[in-house]
Order: C-alpha cells, then sequence, then structure tokens
C-alpha cells in the first residue's frame, strides 16, 4: 500500500516540478523503479493464480471418471467388455491428471520459498491442494485393489500409482519443511524490539544521545524482542512516559491505573509500527 501511495505521490511530484530539474530526473528514475516492481509482483500474484485454477479444474475433471469407477467397482457380478475399457480409460485419466497436479503443486512450493510474495494464504492453498492430491492418489491405490480382487487388471497403472504415491509422500515431507520456514520469515518479518528508562539510563546504554534517539553504537541488548502482532499494552511502572521514537500519536495511548502509573497501550497495531521496529520510551 505504500508503495502505492509514494508511487501517486510521485506522480503529483513530477507534475510540479520541471522536466530538466535535478529533482524531476531524481523522481523519475523512482518512478520508473517502482513501476517495474509493482509490475513484477502483479505478475508473480497472476501467475499463482493461473496454477491454482488450473489444479482445482483438473480435480474438478476427475469427478465423473471416479464416481464411474467407484460405482462399477462397487457392483457385484460380470462386468461388459465397454465397463472394462471405460473403466481402464478413467483409471488412465485419473493417474494422468494426478501426475500433471503434482508438477503443478511443486511449481507452486517452489515460487512460493523463491518469490518476493510471502503469504500465509497461498501457504495454506499449497496445503489444502496437496492434502487433496494425497486423498486422490489413496482412492487409486483403493480401487486399483478393488479392481484386483475382481481379476481386473490394470498393469500399466501399477507402476505410475506407486510412483504418484512416493512422490505425493515427499511432496508433503518438503511441503511440511516449506511451511516452517515461511513461518520462519514472517515471524522475522513481524519482529520488533522496545525499551524503557529514564533519561539517565536511557544516556547509559548509548540510546539516548543529546536530542538523538537510537545513535550509532546503542546497546540492542537493553530491548525487548517481541513480536509485534502480539504485543498490546506495556506497563511502565511510572507517572510520567514520553515516546521518543517516532510512533504515530494516533496509534497509542497512555492508561492510568488507580496509583496514577501509566500503561502504554497500542490503538493500531499496523500504524504504530510502519515506521520502525523499535519503541523507546522515556519514563520519569
Amino acid at each position: 500500500m505504500r508503495q502505492i501511495i509514494y508511487f501517486l505521490f510521485s506522480l503529483l511530484l513530477l507534475v510540479s516540478c520541471g522536466k530538466g530539474s535535478t529533482d524531476y530526473k531524481a523522481l523519475k528514475m523512482e518512478n520508473d523503479s517502482l513501476r517495474l516492481e509493482n509490475a513484477k509482483t502483479t505478475a508473480e500474484l497472476e501467475d499463482y493464480l493461473t496454477l491454482i485454477n488450473e489444479v482445482e479444474e483438473n480435480f474438478s475433471s476427475l469427478r465423473s471418471a471416479e464416481n464411474y469407477v467407484s460405482v462399477e467397482v462397487a457392483k457385484g457380478g460380470e462386468l461388459s467388455k465397454s465397463s472394462r475399457e471405460k473403466i481402464t480409460d478413467d483409471m488412465h485419466l485419473l493417474s494422468e491428471v494426478l501426475a500433471k497436479n503434482k508438477e503443478q503443486i511443486e511449481k507452486l512450493k517452489s515460487q512460493l520459498q523463491n518469490g518476493k510474495i510471502k503469504s500465509s494464504q497461498l501457504q495454506k492453498t499449497i496445503d489444502r491442494l496437496s492434502m487433496e492430491l494425497d486423498d486422490k492418489v489413496t482412492m487409486i491405490s483403493e480401487l486399483q485393489n478393488q479392481l484386483a480382487k475382481r481379476n481386473i487388471a490394470i498393469e500399466a497403472l501399477d507402476e505410475a500409482v506407486v510412483s504418484l504415491s512416493q512422490d505425493v509422500a515427499t511432496l508433503a515431507e518438503e511441503t511440511s519443511t516449506q511451511k516452517k520456514v515461511i513461518n520462519i520469515q514472517d515471524k522475522e518479518l513481524n519482529k520488533g524490539y522496545y525499551c524503557f528508562g529514564t533519561t539517565r539510563e536511557l544516556k547509559d546504554q548509548k540510546i539516548l544521545s543529546g536530542r538523538k534517539v537510537l545513535p550509532d553504537g546503542f546497546n540492542k541488548n537493553y530491548f525487548m524482542e517481541i513480536d509485534i502482532r502480539e504485543l498490546k499494552k506495556i506497563p511502565l511502572f511510572a507517572k510520567k512516559a514520553k515516546v521518543l521514537t517516532p510512533q504515530p500519536a494516533s496509534s497509542y495511548e497512555f492508561i492510568k491505573d488507580d496509583e496514577g502509573k501509566l500503561t502504554l497501550k497500542i490503538t493500531d497495531i499496523n500504524a504504530f509500527w510502519s515506521i520502525g521496529k523499535y519503541l523507546v520510551i522515556e519514563v520519569d
């Protein structure tokens, strides 16, 4: 969102600046860079959606074949020649489509690992598709066993089903590993730090130097590491407090308890941490 706002702001400045000015050239270069970045992100997202739609459509196309084979296998008595041929064709179709879906899911998984878009929702979609693939492969194996019991052998599928089952097991393991990586990356992206102390304490830790907050060489070990999504309140155990870092004033408030001591309450998490991931509070 900030990229889009900056992009629109840049356009306004471009209009107001002279084309030959240094400001105009610098803004134009930055604007062009943002255009390119947005185009890449859009293309990557469209590629995800295309692959997901293909996998979903493939699964949908199998329903008729699944139903026919399941019903015929469940029937008693001898199967006609046409029924045997139809079952054979449908079983081949099921195997081929699931093999294709396996490739598409692997591609999705690879793109999520190596692409710029990191999304827990995309990860959930890939997990869901992987589970559906696993279910379908299990279903094919069961149908193969039932066909074999009725002396209806489709030998060409035996090796394919075994291979597909092994591949799905490997894919499930890789997806689980990828999910752990995404969770670690997600935690890193939402990591924040805060500290509070008197003017003297903050200066002793080199967190405050004159009017400068967080100068070079400040003591990072003095800060508490937190997940910014989970931190809502910070008890300060003091009657006076002031936020020294540039968190927007509209994103937080100070609340007094019965003894007049303050607690910092974050009212808008996204806005509060939008400028930086460090929070410094001076107390007295």
